[in-house]
């Protein structure tokens, strides 16, 4: 990965849609393009992702996400060659991983994502399977995390809880509330962003100057 890796979510409504959509966002300046089947199917999702291969073929760069169908999202990014962003450490996942399914392969997965905060760190198990599963699987296991509710970004006081329960080093996503406004305040305390409604407009088609600022808010950060 980049040190500062930005995905375009892509809210496909259909294969052609959805195509022309991440083709937009790449033009643009995103890094990777992550799709979900919010507004289409698990099979446009899957369609979508391998016609993308030839424009993304580093297969770090593009992720998808099948809305509770872990075994389904981990299915399709085995046969395209792909990584995953799931919402939780479910029970589905665990198993996917714990098989070795994952092996190399981009796992962004929420901890403490929207309503989940209170039960997953507090008890500390599933922070500590997953740094089993970094250690011992996936190198590329990044932990992704949100404001509490979806477009609200993650307040400092949150992100600082987090970091102390992941450890400094920990390859940190914030996927909900960052836009072309606010998203330098976060390039210091994350290392991945997935961005969506803030890049598109109410059909969900792409406006690449939203994608080339934030793109370029990274660029010069890096520099």
């Amino acid at each position: 990965m980049l040190k500062r890796t930005f995905y375009a979510v892509i809210h496909a409504h259909d294969v052609a849609h959805g195509y022309e959509q991440a083709l937009q966002a790449i033009d643009a300046g995103a890094h990777g393009i992550a799709l979900i089947d919010q507004h289409c199917t698990a099979e446009e999702v899957s369609a979508i992702a391998l016609r993308l291969k030839p424009r993304l073929p580093d297969r770090h760069r593009l992720l998808v996400n099948i809305l509770n169908e872990d075994a389904e999202v981990m299915r399709i990014a085995e046969e395209i060659d792909c990584g995953i962003w799931a919402d939780a450490l479910t029970g589905t996942l665990q198993g996917c991983l714990s098989q070795g399914l994952a092996v190399d392969m981009t796992v962004l997965c929420g901890f403490g994502f929207k309503y989940q905060r209170e039960t997953d760190l507090e008890t500390g198990y599933l922070l500590g399977l997953a740094r089993q599963y970094r250690d011992t699987l996936t190198k590329r296991f990044v932990y992704m995390t949100s404001g509490r509710a979806t477009g609200l970004a993650p307040t400092s006081v949150w992100l600082r809880r987090l970091r102390a329960l992941i450890g400094e080093d920990a390859p940190l996503a914030i996927a909900s509330g960052m836009t072309p406004e606010n998203i330098g305040a976060y390039l210091g305390q994350a290392s991945c962003f997935l961005v969506g409604t803030a890049i598109e407009d109410e059909e969900h088609r792409i406006l690449p100057e939203k994608v080339r600022t934030i793109a370029e808010q990274m660029r010069a950060y890096e520099e």
